[in-house]
């Protein structure tokens, strides 16, 4: 082995000393990350989840320990730029509404439209039809019962226990009537979680005003802003692949 063979590595770089390729590739700046959207397009993208997705957000965002707490140098960054700051909001009540309520109200309808398919699919194929129209039915004789107790002149000793009877059975028998149709329960949402994820949101929208803007926003503070709307996505496209299921 001559010398010359000793100092190099295989690949004919020195054995010794500093090797420029490597330096150089290790200095490299971290690759910036995408954004997220123009304002409008996230509040609107907000308002196209439904119940089922929003219920997955708050479940994932409840299981990060960054969300234990809110994060002082965001609500430091916010007040650095009330101008951004009032334009998210207005942007964000006039689709979303001043309280949790219109955007329950939207993923409520969301969450319609994703079962409607399903709805039309177990009506060809008569999936429960039997027990979906008995519970219908049970329904509707327990609403009546007091109406036509009253007409017949009943006393408030026959009609109270029938009303009382209509309000403890017309949850289960609901209840029984999406089971027949094989359809999941309502997700329950939390209105302290999706104060969370409108949060998330303003903090989103406000990113993306300053970026668009040509302003800059330091790495931490972004990454911190942009991570809770980037949960949204991630919860949202996760029931999406699972509504799919594993593609043959």
């Amino acid at each position: 082995m001559t010398r010359n063979s000793e100092y190099l590595l295989p690949d004919g770089s020195p054995r010794y000393g500093i090797r420029i390729e490597e330096t150089a590739r290790a200095t490299e700046p971290a690759a910036a990350l995408p954004p997220l959207g123009l304002p409008a397009d996230l509040v609107a993208e907000a308002s196209g989840l439904d119940l089922t997705q929003l219920r997955a957000a708050i479940d994932l965002r409840y299981a990060q320990a960054w969300a234990d707490e809110p994060d002082d140098r965001i609500r430091e960054w916010r007040d650095e730029h009330p101008r951004e700051a009032l334009e998210a909001i207005a942007l964000i009540l006039s689709v979303l509404g001043r309280t949790t309520s219109r955007w329950m109200s939207m993923a409520f309808i969301n969450e319609g439209e994703v079962l409607r398919p399903v709805l039309k699919r177990r009506r060809e194929a008569r999936t429960g039809a039997f027990r979906g129209k008995a519970g219908l039915l049970a329904r509707v004789a327990l609403f009546l019962a007091p109406i036509a107790a009253l007409v017949q002149g009943a006393g408030t000793e026959v009609v109270s226990p029938l009303v009382v009877l209509f309000l403890v059975a017309r949850v289960p028998l609901r209840e029984g009537a999406r089971e027949a149709k094989r359809i999941h329960p309502v997700p329950e949402i939390q209105s302290g979680g999706l104060y969370e994820l409108r949060e998330d949101l303003m903090n989103a929208v406000m990113v993306s005003s300053l970026l668009h803007k040509g302003e800059e926003v330091p790495d931490d503070i972004r990454h911190a802003a942009e991570r809770g709307w980037r949960l949204v996505r991630h919860a949202a496209a996760g029931v999406d692949a699972v509504r799919r299921g594993p593609q043959e």
